[in-house]
């Protein structure tokens, strides 16, 4: 379903798509991609903050053979433990630098809120979907979810925790309403 969601998604602007259920065997040689790895150590202190403590299982269990196989292709792997945040989008802009230089980039703040929003309605569809959890479904108003600020600054990484219900009520309006403290459009 990954794969048909990645399909589904307009063929401009560039779109990075990151997350631990996709792996290098999903990836066709002639991708551009690049897997960010973190040190054991790092993955779980990092799964502990985005899922409060609660480390699901599986992600834990998905790093040897992640890297077994990146290990059998030639899929560009940045470790980066020793790398701040914007050290690593650095590294990630030098891997994909032909790319973005032949765009079609997001290049106005409206662009790139919109981008913004998609993420976030994505999300948020993730939860409201049936297949989520069928038999246990979920209460939309205690559960909190991560989602990206919509001030569309090109400078602005915040997070903002929201509930799901608030979440899915946020994003029927027009963006920007999913802010930051602090943050406006």
């Amino acid at each position: 379903m990954i794969i048909d969601d990645l399909r589904s998604l307009p063929a401009a602007p560039l779109i990075v798509a990151e997350g631990g259920p996709i792996t290098p065997a999903m990836v066709k040689p002639e991708s551009q991609a690049v897997w960010l790895i973190p040190s054991r150590d790092v993955q779980v202190a990092r799964l502990q903050v985005r899922h409060r403590g609660d480390v699901p299982w599986s992600y834990l269990q998905s790093l040897e053979p992640i890297l077994e196989q990146l290990a059998e292709t030639a899929i560009t792997t940045i470790f980066v433990d020793p790398l701040t945040v914007e050290e690593t989008i650095a590294e990630v802009e030098r891997v994909f630098a032909h790319r973005i230089s032949e765009g079609p980039t997001a290049v106005t703040s409206e662009e790139n809120r919109r981008l913004l929003r998609d993420a976030n309605q994505a999300l948020v569809n993730q939860y409201a979907s049936r297949s989520t959890r069928p038999l246990a479904p979920i209460e939309s108003d205690k559960v909190v979810r991560t989602f990206d600020c919509e001030c569309a600054m090109r400078t602005c990484a915040a997070l903002v925790d929201l509930a799901i219900g608030d979440a899915a009520a946020a994003v029927t309006s027009t963006p920007p309403t999913i802010l930051a403290p602090g943050h406006s459009a």
